[in-house]
């Protein structure tokens, strides 16, 4: 019996549901398709569905799945540190600083005055005025503690494609 029979085939139907489009049974050392409802689609054979990826892709996917997983979370709850302070680092900020910037930039050049500073909130809600300059640095700080789990995150992408073993794959941890 395959140990991941079932994830090769939601690999190779991936719009299919377990247990309403195909249903697995397990009798024994065997697997059997019991029922198969994809329209058009001639039911495979478990030998077909085993020889279609091989347990060492499956398992590189499952970890990079996991990884991708942990690099969102990651975004999700990111700081940065600059000026003294720690700031909100997630993509929602990194857009609000790239916005605010984008805006005092098209209207000096329309000629359109602009604040000198902008009230911002540190990630521990103290208030600060900041600079142009200064919220440009911020959001510098910002981009490059985004860029570190980026970089994390392709690194262990490429460990997991380098791995030889399942042990090996299973040993990369975020």
């Amino acid at each position: 019996m395959g140990k991941y029979t079932g994830t090769k085939l939601l690999a190779l139907f991936p719009n299919s549901v377990p247990n309403k489009d195909w249903r697995l049974v397990a009798s024994g050392d065997s697997l059997t398709i019991s029922e198969w409802n994809i329209p058009g689609v001639p039911k495979p054979t478990i030998e077909d569905i085993e020889s279609s990826i091989s347990d060492e892709d499956v398992v590189k996917n499952i970890k990079v799945n996991k990884i991708t997983s942990k690099r969102n979370e990651a975004l999700k709850n990111l700081t940065a540190e600059w000026g003294g302070d720690t700031w909100d680092a997630n993509e929602d900020t990194s857009n609000r600083i790239a916005s605010a910037l984008s805006m005092i930039r098209e209207a000096k050049a329309l000629g359109i005055p602009t604040p000198p500073a902008i009230p911002w909130r540190t990630y521990d809600n103290k208030d600060r005025t900041l600079t142009i300059a200064e919220l440009t640095q911020m959001g510098a700080a910002v981009f490059l503690a985004q860029q570190e789990v980026w970089a994390k995150q392709a690194q262990l992408k490429n460990a997991i494609d380098a791995a030889k073993t399942e042990a090996e794959v299973n040993a990369i941890e975020w």
